[in-house]
């Protein structure tokens, strides 16, 4: 089975931020969500994966991802407070419902979809509207 380019470039800007992001942080893996879960690189590397692995229980996959992302975040000092491990813990739930999105098969809207969307759209907005009040931090 041969591997679309679009994929391998993907996994190459994957690996290649990744790389450039330690080398010039000084090993600190501080921002490198920013770099990766915020490019359509991701995007098309989790729909290739989705696509060509055999998924038998979609609940147990994301158990297993809520899992897989909950140690990643423990990377970042997630588990100094209560609070912010609370939001690492929601960022995961969302990023799993927008990789369902992204995933699914069907072009039928439904309300999972919808749900979905319309929280993506209320935090770009509220995003957004830091940035211009100038209360954005690089």
């Amino acid at each position: 089975m041969e591997v679309p380019t679009s994929v391998v470039f993907s996994v190459f800007y994957l690996a290649g931020i990744s790389l450039i992001v330690i080398l010039f942080r000084g090993g600190s893996l501080f921002s490198l969500n920013r770099f990766v879960f915020c490019s359509p690189f991701f995007l098309v590397f989790i729909k290739y994966v989705s696509d060509n692995v055999v998924i038998r229980n979609q609940f147990k996959i994301a158990v297993y991802s809520f899992l897989l992302l909950t140690v990643y975040w423990l990377l970042f000092y997630s588990f100094v407070h209560l609070e912010s491990f609370l939001k690492y813990a929601g960022l995961s739930v969302l990023l799993i419902a927008v990789a369902k999105l992204v995933t699914n098969k069907s072009l039928k809207t439904n309300l999972f979809n919808l749900v979905v969307i319309f929280i993506l759209v209320e935090i770009q907005v509220y995003l957004l509207i830091r940035f211009l009040n100038g209360n954005w931090v690089a």
